[in-house]
């Protein structure tokens, strides 16, 4: 192979890395936002039940229905809140380190 063989080669083979680095990224991010999304109640519900005072002698069943009727719902007191940061960040930082692997 010459020279200028190789010199074209190169140019193709790393747009075709880029390429595939670039969709790896979107697979990666996309990914974890929907499980984050699918989850994001728990992690709500856990991070108030942390939070609450620790003289609060409730179930954490008690706990979860309280929430969701103080929230008016489950979409409100659970899915919403947090749900587009929670989801962003992991995004990110998932779907560059997922991403990135080969």
């Amino acid at each position: 192979m010459s020279s200028s063989e190789a010199q074209q080669t190169q140019p193709r083979r790393l747009d075709k890395s880029r390429s595939e680095l670039s969709r790896n990224i979107v697979a990666a991010a996309s990914t974890t936002a929907f499980c984050v999304s699918l989850l994001n109640p728990l992690d709500v519900l856990r991070i108030k039940w942390q939070t609450r005072p620790q003289n609060d002698a409730r179930s954490m069943t008690q706990f979860a229905k309280d929430v969701t009727r103080q929230g008016q719902g489950i979409i409100r007191g659970l899915y919403l809140p947090g749900l587009g940061v929670n989801a962003a960040s992991v995004a990110c930082s998932s779907g560059l380190r997922l991403g990135s692997i080969r």
